[in-house]
């Protein structure tokens, strides 16, 4: 029983450092993840936001002002669907035009 106390004395110490550096490992992965997660998530939210932008910006130079209705539909618009309408305001002849035949619909191609 001695020589057991002994071996878990002496060892102790080396595992608990192991598991210290262990938990710091994770912890600097896991900040590593958050990190790149964030900066995805930042990165779509800007590429967005400019889709947004210079969509408003090509319907009022197109159109002039835009209304409350619109600008609302903009902030509600997938990345995708503002590709879809910048492509169609730098073409059509009426704001209808770019944002089909169902205006009530924010999702209509």
């Amino acid at each position: 029983m001695e020589k057991v106390e002994q071996v878990y004395k002496e060892m102790r110490p080396l595992v608990e450092r192991w598991l210290d550096e262990q938990k710091a490992k994770a912890l600097q992965e896991g900040h590593r993840i958050g990190l790149e997660e964030g900066l995805e998530r930042g990165r779509r939210l800007g590429v967005s936001e400019g889709l947004r932008t210079a969509l408003e910006r090509v319907l009022v130079a197109r159109f002039g002002p835009v209304g409350e209705d619109v600008s609302e539909r903009l902030k509600r618009a997938s990345e995708q669907q503002l590709g879809i309408w910048l492509e169609r305001a730098a073409r059509a002849s009426s704001i209808e035009e770019v944002f089909g035949s169902r205006p009530d619909d924010g999702q209509s191609q």
